[in-house]
């Protein structure tokens, strides 16, 4: 009888890759690959773990250990070094003891009665006769009153219109603020009023400039109206602002005419031309239907 002989390992191996499919191939490929990445992941995230745990346990070790003592500097070191903050701490101006800021306003006031717990409206006020500024605990040298008389005075928020009217004219631009500002405060002039200051221009414009500005604003004015009179004078004002010159130079006309908001053509020889958005009232006539109206 014939016993058949088994097959080996490597034999078996062959046999089983054959008998996968493709997909079935790329299945496996795939999960050891997904397996690796897992491992990758947990052993960076035990790293990590094991990094802030010993980061932790450095930081409670130097709040928790004591400080280095002095035993590896020299005695004469140590006592130079105590003499020094010595001499530091003596040169230092004295200052008297902090005191709470309800402990001051308790003493300046009058003493409440047993039944009540707030103090007096007119002791508030600073208009109680009993209380007040004499009995405020203060510093020798501010009760010295051999180099300068000594005058209590009593200051309120006061609100003015003209402080407004001078924030409202500030301009808008924080560095053009700031020269204001800085001119403001160093004026020398005499208060006339509360918290303003009289100005006067210093700087000096041309002729040409004052002119061309004034032309502006009537410009501006005018070129939005419909009527004769208002055409009649932007006709005059582009007339003589335009010229030889200006008009046989194009650029110069389109520099002007930006600066005066009007179209370059209108600059051009000191005519000027109809606008697109001007349009003519034309007559409609209707006719009627039926019978015409009886003869009288």
């Amino acid at each position: 009888m014939l016993h058949k002989k088994p097959l080996q390992k490597n034999k078996l191996s062959k046999t089983k890759a054959l008998s996968e499919t493709k997909s079935a191939i790329k299945q496996r490929l795939y999960n050891e690959r997904r397996k690796q990445q897992n491992l990758q992941k947990d052993n960076k995230k035990e790293n990590r773990m094991n990094y802030m745990n010993n980061y932790r346990k450095r930081i409670r070790a130097d709040l928790t250990s004591t400080p280095k003592s002095d035993e590896g500097i020299p005695f004469s070191n140590r006592m130079d070094k105590a003499r020094s903050i010595k001499k530091l701490k003596q040169a230092l101006p004295i200052t008297p003891n902090k005191r709470a800021v309800f402990k001051l306003v308790d003493d300046t006031l009058c003493t409440r009665s047993a039944n009540t717990h707030q103090h007096k409206i007119s002791c508030l006020d600073r208009l109680c006769s009993e209380c007040g500024v004499c009995k405020f605990s203060m510093l020798p040298g501010e009760l010295d009153e051999s180099d300068v008389q000594i005058s209590w005075e009593r200051y309120e928020y006061k609100n003015v219109k003209v402080n407004q009217k001078l924030k409202q004219a500030l301009p808008i631009t924080p560095n053009k603020r700031a020269v204001v500002l800085s001119a403001y405060v160093d004026c020398n002039r005499i208060l006339k009023s509360p918290g303003v200051k009289k100005f006067h221009d210093s700087f000096e414009e041309s002729v040409e400039k004052i002119a061309i500005r004034n032309i502006q604003d009537v410009i501006t004015s005018v070129k939005h109206k419909r009527n004769g009179e208002a055409k009649a004078a932007l006709n005059i004002l582009t007339s003589s602002v335009s010229g030889e010159n200006i008009s046989d130079r194009k650029r110069a006309t389109k520099s002007l005419a930006n600066i005066l908001g009007v179209n370059s053509r209108t600059l051009q020889k000191g005519k000027k031309i109809e606008p697109k958005s001007c349009i003519q009232n034309t007559r409609h006539f209707f006719t009627r239907l039926g019978k015409p109206d009886p003869m009288p």
